[in-house]
């Protein structure tokens, strides 16, 4: 008796909320989806607020996402006009990227983040985070941090296909194969 595989049939998959028992879960899966959808309409300051609710419980519960949360509420926070609570944002998430001793992508999302103010007329606000980001190069002794070329080389799709949130290439953790994780869900991206 010989066994023949079967191909597997194309499924067309819905986005939804991941599998959790915990309600609360569900609750903050949708709250981010939103979050992402006000950003993505032009709703800054509906965003903004979204993002540090969900950047503060983050934190609240020592969650990895608390960083790009804070991260993206800052940037929010920057489109809505508010650059003085979106300059505080940002410096939390670079904060929190410098306590856990994650220094090479504090370096990339930092210098990013520097180059986006600046390009945006925010001179202040960048010299400020410039000034960070040489300050902590200098108190843990860092020098040159880049990635490699192989992670810069892999295409990866616009936004996640689970919560809608943006990705940005040589700020999300890579895998081997060239996938890496949404920083606001876990879900894992495939290489387009």
């Amino acid at each position: 008796m010989t066994f023949r595989r079967r191909q597997p049939h194309p499924r067309r998959f819905r986005v939804q909320p991941p599998r959790s028992r915990n309600p609360a879960a569900r609750a903050a899966f949708q709250r981010l989806r939103h979050a992402h959808d006000l950003m993505h309409s032009g709703k800054y300051q509906e965003a903004a607020q979204q993002y540090q609710a969900l950047a503060e419980a983050a934190e609240k519960h020592g969650l990895p996402q608390a960083t790009p949360l804070f991260l993206q509420a800052g940037r929010a926070w920057f489109e809505a006009g508010d650059s003085k609570t979106g300059l505080a944002s940002l410096q939390k998430g670079l904060n929190i990227l410098e306590m856990y001793r994650k220094f090479q992508r504090l370096n990339v999302v930092g210098s990013r983040t520097q180059t986006e103010l600046d390009e945006k007329g925010f001179a202040h606000e960048a010299s400020v985070i410039g000034s960070y980001l040489e300050r902590m190069r200098i108190d843990h002794d860092i020098r040159d941090l880049q990635f490699s070329r192989e992670m810069r080389g892999s295409k990866l799709p616009a936004k996640c296909s689970q919560c809608g949130g943006s990705v940005i290439p040589d700020q999300v953790e890579r895998f081997k194969d060239g996938s890496a994780q949404c920083d606001y869900c876990g879900s894992v991206i495939q290489r387009a």
